[in-house]
């Protein structure tokens, strides 16, 4: 995913003085090396990436609402938050949930496998 490219997109930030992304990315970057040296001998693949990834995003809306609670608020930790959710995949939205449930029932009351069911 996003490890492949990390360098070259935290040297595109410095030259184009975007420091607010330029925050965001040298953190995942740090949390992604915090990973691979954890000892825990899994490999940083697209799960764990996301998995980290994930994390991060849930904690920078805490810290925004923590900031937001203390009156101390501003517009660079939005800016912050959307940079990170372009890296995270979009979520269905509940009408396609619903949908795709929908589906896997019809197929179920067809009788039909749920590899043969039509997505």
């Amino acid at each position: 995913m996003i490890k492949d490219n990390l360098d070259y997109l935290i040297s595109m930030a410095m030259k184009s003085r975007r420091n607010s992304e330029l925050k965001v990315l040298r953190l995942i970057k740090a949390e992604y090396q915090k990973f691979t040296t954890s000892g825990l001998n899994k490999p940083l693949d697209d799960a764990a990436e996301l998995s980290i990834l994930k994390k991060l995003h849930t904690q920078w809306k805490e810290e925004i609402a923590l900031f937001k609670s203390a009156g101390r608020y501003t517009t660079d930790l939005e800016e912050e938050l959307a940079f990170l959710e372009r890296f995270l995949p979009k979520e269905p939205s509940e009408e396609e949930q619903k949908e795709f449930v929908q589906k896997i029932i019809d197929a179920y009351l067809k009788g039909l496998p749920l590899e043969e069911r039509d997505d």
